[in-house]
Order: structure tokens, then sequence, then C-alpha cells
């Protein structure tokens, strides 16, 4: 799959992650909490293909279903925050080592916040991304109809 192609991907799973948030967690009930938890390793795992070859990011990932399974049993801030932190952990591996305690701190708050501005980052790129192609890729018929 090309670049463009992982990054539609991964847009499509952020919106999907959206709208199942959206529909789901009104009540904060275990199970949908807990299920929407699961709906993100799922996302996490068709999205990023270096959690595959990873040991220490796949181990994170199981992690973070056992976490999930916490959710859906006690739904708590706790839970949550350490389920975060084992997705995070799994997203993050497959890009650096396990080096030491601080620097994986300053990462996972870096995360954190950069996670509120990177939407707006994607869609910039995709928007550098469509003016590249050009006026007849936009249309996304003129290339294909005769």
């Amino acid at each position: 799959m090309n670049r463009n192609g992982r990054l539609m991907a991964k847009i499509g799973a952020a919106l999907a992650l959206i709208v199942l948030a959206e529909i789901l967690i009104d009540d904060g009930n275990g199970a949908v909490v807990g299920g929407f938890a699961f709906a993100w390793i799922t996302a996490l795992l068709l999205t990023r293909r270096g959690i595959w070859n990873d040991g220490s990011a796949r181990l994170a990932l199981f992690a973070g279903a056992g976490l999930a399974a916490v959710l859906v049993d006690d739904p708590s801030f706790l839970g949550w925050v350490l389920f975060w932190t084992a997705v995070s952990l799994a997203a993050l591996l497959p890009r650096h080592r396990f080096d030491d305690a601080l620097a994986w701190a300053r990462r996972l708050g870096w995360h954190a916040m950069s996670a509120v501005v990177a939407p707006f980052k994607d869609a910039a790129r995709l928007s550098m991304v469509r003016q590249r192609r050009g006026p007849s890729a936009r249309s996304g018929l003129s290339s294909r109809c005769p």
C-alpha cells in the first residue's frame, strides 16, 4: 500500500472510531467502553504494520487487550489511563526502542499533547497531496470515464 493509501486508511480508522464513540459511549456502560477499547486495538492493528513485526509492540497491544477486558468488567479512570498507555506504547514501540523511563515519559507526554493537533496536520498533508496531483485527480472521474 502506498503512503497516501496508508494515510487514508488511518483517517478512515480514526473517523470510524469517532463515530463509534459518538454512538456507543453515551452512558459509560462497561461493555460499551471495553468494546470501544477493543475496536481501538483492532484499528491500530489494521493501520500500523510495525506492530506485527515488533515483539515489544505486540506485547504492549496484548496488555492493552487485557486492560480492555478490565474496562468491560469495571470501567474506571485508572483502567482507561493504563489502557491508553499500553496502546500508546504499542503505537510508538515500532519506531523507538525502549531506552529509559524518562525518555518514554517524554514521548508519551508528547504523544498526549500532539494528539490534539495531529488531525489538523493530517488534513494539511492530505490537501498538499491533492494539490500536487492537480485538478483531474480531485474529480476522480475524469481519468476513468471516456
